[in-house]
């Protein structure tokens, strides 16, 4: 596993503890189903829920905007972890030669568009 996956791993571990099994779960979940536009399976794990994010495009190592945004209102306790694992990723970035991370913007109509330059995923992670 090369480090930017190792890191971003390491954060969503670390992530699972802070949602545990209460409140905040319930909170998560209420705050995914928002997300995807569904209501949430009993059958669903919170590492399924990070999965889902990856594949909407909502989050990926280093995109962690929809992270920051459910733990400011639930546990300000996992910001430090999730902007600490940002910064680890964009000094590794930036010792390769691979920084910038693909972020959804909204411009002034709503829409959404995705940002251009070098793709997170250019180096095989």
């Amino acid at each position: 596993m090369d480090a930017i996956r190792k890191e971003h791993w390491d954060l969503l571990s670390t992530l699972l503890d802070f949602i545990g099994d209460g409140p905040v779960l319930q909170r998560w979940k209420i705050y995914i189903g928002n997300i995807t536009n569904r209501p949430y399976p009993s059958n669903r794990t919170v590492v399924d829920d990070f999965d889902i994010l990856e594949k909407m495009g909502k989050m990926s190592p280093g995109n962690y905007d929809v992270l920051l945004e459910f733990f400011r209102k639930s546990d300000n306790r996992a910001i430090e972890f999730i902007t600490n694992t940002q910064s680890k990723l964009e000094e590794i970035r930036r010792q390769d030669g691979s920084f910038h991370v693909e972020t959804d913007r909204g411009n002034a109509d709503g829409a959404k568009h995705r940002s251009t330059g070098i793709s997170i995923y250019q180096h095989n992670l």
